[in-house]
């Protein structure tokens, strides 16, 4: 094998040989302005070399005798200029500007085109309108058309534009004349009953139902009825065009027994309404829901997901006063479990807290509705005693999203700071326990998940404390410290820090933090362990006259 190797090597070398052919920069030149194909180049500033890797000779550094601004300054195939590819890309586009203009019809030769097509027959093309637009992929014009009509059916027109081509292929002619010639249509009374023959529509009356027709957007037709109604619910009807198949499904009924069926599926007010209302305001189906809109409001505390009452006072922890609950757009972004929160619009609405001087906070309702409450409520008691600590001090202090500070970066953004001392430029942070071990989330991968981001937030802060230009300094508390040591290690702290320093407290009792670890999810399995096989069941009787079932069981 090592012979033939070697061997096969000499027949690549010396078949490399044979195709290279040394040639000179003027040689190069003489072949290229000899070519038909470049008699607008210029070729006397151009640069040669031999490509190993292609294997050809390439060229650089020629321009255009009709456009002196362009330069070709990218290495090309010497060969590929020579049967006219990688020219002049201005005298590309003029020349294509030119060719589209004399193949282009104009729009009477469109007209007696279509006109004369086979397919057009049934149309007219008095009022018709053209438009063309440049196809990019293909580098040609396209022509559209619209307004067009049809001879037998006189309430019909295309008032959408399509292409030229499509109507001569008789793709896109009346839709009422293609009715007659589909086999898949069949007449109004065959759809009526086919409609009442459904399990899903036996609570619906179809005496005064309409049909449409329509193509959708991949040009098949589709049927679409309206104004059917309930048997039980008889002032309610569907007024809006829905398609046949959603109906004959179970898809499309009538939406009062829907939300009666759910409500009583799930033995509360369920939150399935759309949000849209009536045109006319005092419609009975209009007066139905706000009156479910009422028992909704009132039964705010019963449906949350977390519990509303203050289980000392027994009274309910925020008030909704000030919410429309008979608002369209309110009710669907409270309750609707079908609005889509990627798209990060907010529905704020006021919230009342009873808490003294707490008073109405804004608050997102999806946000809200998982279990966020009053943000005063939700305060650390460590932060409370710190901000009452420097308001009766008369240290002037920013916090929350007034306390960004440029360059200070977490994991997942900006940070902000528990508190910031504006006249000493020292940031103050209370460091409650999920600062040191994990301690937030529903499962052991959660909480470490939810700690490694703290984790890093605070070694960040701590960077930023030490390198930041303005001497911003930063002091650490920890939750351990009561009240009075606070007291009196924070204002010490205060008067001896200097500018890019960090101090922790208690002064050396700070407790270390926990260094974070990757921990693998129940469905993941650690390939760094060693996979033990289980332990089977020993036995000293005979293992064959051992039933399945008991050998199973030990396994």
């Amino acid at each position: 094998m090592g012979y033939l190797y070697v061997y096969m090597k000499l027949i690549d070398i010396i078949l490399e040989d044979r195709v290279r052919v040394e040639k000179t920069n003027e040689q190069l030149k003489k072949e290229l302005q000899s070519s038909s194909n470049t008699i607008d180049l210029i070729f006397d500033d151009a640069n040669f070399k031999y490509d190993a890797q292609q294997k050809r000779y390439v060229v650089t550094n020629y321009s255009c005798k009709i456009h002196p601004e362009w330069l070709k300054n990218k290495w090309t195939r010497v060969s590929d200029v020579m049967i006219g590819r990688f020219g002049c890309e201005l005298c590309t586009k003029e020349k294509d500007v030119e060719r589209r203009r004399l193949t282009q019809d104009s729009d009477k030769t469109l007209k007696e085109k279509l006109e004369k097509s086979p397919n057009t027959t049934g149309l007219t093309f008095n009022n018709v309108e053209f438009k063309r637009e440049l196809n990019t992929t293909h580098n040609t014009n396209v022509s559209f058309i619209k307004n067009y009509s049809c001879k037998l059916h006189n309430t019909w027109f295309q008032n959408n534009w399509v292409t030229t081509n499509s109507v001569m292929q008789g793709n896109t002619g009346c839709y009422e004349c293609g009715l007659d010639r589909s086999d898949r249509i069949k007449q109004n009374n065959q759809l009526i009953q086919q409609l009442k023959n459904s399990p899903y529509t036996t609570g619906l009356t179809f005496n005064d139902i309409e049909f449409d027709r329509v193509k959708n957007t991949s040009n098949q037709l589709v049927i679409k009825i309206k104004n059917y109604s309930c048997k039980k619910h008889k002032w309610w009807k569907q007024n809006e065009w829905v398609q046949k198949g959603s109906v004959e499904m179970g898809g499309t009924g009538c939406k009062i027994c829907n939300i009666e069926n759910k409500d009583r599926l799930l033995g509360i007010i369920s939150d399935v309404w759309d949000g849209k209302l009536d045109e006319d305001e005092n419609s009975p189906y209009n007066k139905w829901v706000r009156k479910r809109n009422d028992l909704i409001q009132k039964n705010w505390l019963k449906i949350s997901k977390k519990e509303h009452i203050n289980p000392e006072t027994g009274k309910p922890k925020y008030g909704y006063n000030k919410v429309n609950f008979n608002d369209p757009n309110t009710i669907k972004y409270i309750y609707n479990r079908g609005v889509d929160r990627k798209t990060k619009k907010e529905r704020l609405f006021e919230i009342y807290c009873p808490e003294p001087n707490h008073g109405y906070f804004i608050q997102d309702a999806f946000i809200h509705k998982k279990g966020a409450g009053c943000p005063i409520c939700r305060e650390s008691k460590g932060e409370k005693y710190l901000s009452n600590l420097f308001t009766n001090n008369k240290v002037k202090y920013v916090r929350g999203k007034n306390a960004r500070l440029g360059g200070l970066i977490g994991k997942k953004g900006e940070l902000l700071s528990d508190f910031y001392l504006t006249e000493k430029k020292v940031i103050v942070e209370y460091d409650g326990e999920q600062h040191f071990k994990p301690s937030f989330g529903s499962s052991d991968k959660s909480r470490m998940d939810t700690y490694i981001v703290t984790y890093t937030n605070d070694n960040n802060r701590d960077n930023f404390a030490k390198t930041n230009n303005d001497g911003i300094s930063l002091i650490r508390i920890s939750y351990t410290m009561t009240d009075e040591e606070i007291n009196v290690q924070l204002f010490a702290a205060l008067k001896k820090i200097g500018p890019n320093q960090i101090i922790k407290l208690p002064l050396g009792g700070y407790p270390s933090r926990l260094k974070p670890k990757t921990i693998l999810h129940k469905n993941q399995v650690d390939l760094n362990k060693p996979i033990y096989k289980p332990r089977r069941f020993k036995s000293s009787t005979n293992e064959s006259k051992l039933s399945l079932i008991d050998a199973i069981k030990n396994i």
